[in-house]
């Protein structure tokens, strides 16, 4: 929907829901949401968040590697092939601070 509001910015509700077969009310509903959050919830950037979800179970873990570590820092972990990532970023972190 995105990608079609930027190609075409004078598009209105009815063509956007014509265009991708989908119903005013549900153009209208994710148009609100855009507004309300943002763009940034797109397909890739949510599929990053369940895999960061699936290889970081550990909530504990992740506020604590997240006060040393930026989103780019679980990014770049992800596709590193390494059973307990938690505590590979956690060696980084004690390793870079100087301990």
């Amino acid at each position: 929907m995105i990608g079609l509001i930027k190609k075409v910015p004078s598009i209105t509700r009815k063509e956007i829901a014509q265009r991708l077969n989908i119903s005013e009310p549900t153009v209208a509903r994710d148009l609100k949401l855009l507004q309300e959050i943002g763009s940034g919830f797109n397909r890739p950037a949510i599929f990053r968040m369940i895999k960061c979800y699936e290889e970081f179970p550990d909530v504990e873990i992740v506020a604590t590697l997240s006060q040393q570590l930026s989103r780019s820092h679980f990014l770049e972990l992800l596709p590193i092939k390494i059973r307990r990532k938690e505590s590979f970023a956690l060696l980084c972190v004690f390793m870079s601070s100087g301990m």
